[in-house]
């Protein structure tokens, strides 16, 4: 299947809600018990917030419309889950005793790099080369009684050579 050209320079350029919305399906597939809510009136344990830091271009070049152009990236995928005191009713998984850390430990799994998370279908103009774990963060958020993760993850990325807006 060929990869589609960016409607526009902003839309190809907006590396954060391309990414944001591509982890944000990934983790909608997972259908992750403790991040779906059952019912309207009875929410998900626990949330999940997509933050995607686009860094600098690592110096390769394309030419583009008579132009040179960086085509490859790195940047910054942050996944933070959080879920307010007492929610916590055990994991579901042996040997994980929490479902704060049954989750964690899921969202690690869904985005190693060997899984290839992102692809044509969820990240159509950009081409993953490399996702690696880059740490965790536990913590609690008192004023809120929020018990939280934030796992980050580094990735460099190239612009497809189809994506360019004609």
């Amino acid at each position: 299947m060929p990869i589609p050209a960016a409607s526009s320079w902003e839309e190809l350029l907006d590396f954060e809600e391309q990414f944001e919305a591509a982890a944000l399906a990934v983790i909608a597939g997972a259908a992750i018990p403790a991040l779906v809510a059952k019912s309207a009136e009875e929410p998900a344990e626990l949330n999940c917030a997509v933050n995607f830091i686009p860094g600098a271009a690592t110096g390769s070049r394309q030419l583009v419309a008579g132009r040179q152009e960086y085509d490859r990236y790195v940047g910054v995928l942050e996944l933070e889950v959080s879920g307010t005191r007492p929610f916590d009713a055990g994991s579901e998984t042996a040997g994980v005793s929490t479902r704060l850390a049954e989750v964690r430990a899921k969202l690690r799994n869904l985005f190693r790099e060997s899984q290839w998370p992102f692809n044509d279908d969820n990240l159509p103009f950009y081409r993953v080369s490399r996702l690696q774990p880059d740490g965790t963060v536990n913590g609690i958020i008192e004023a809120t009684m929020q018990d939280t993760v934030l796992l980050r993850f580094k990735v460099e990325f190239g612009i497809q050579p189809g994506a360019w807006p004609g």
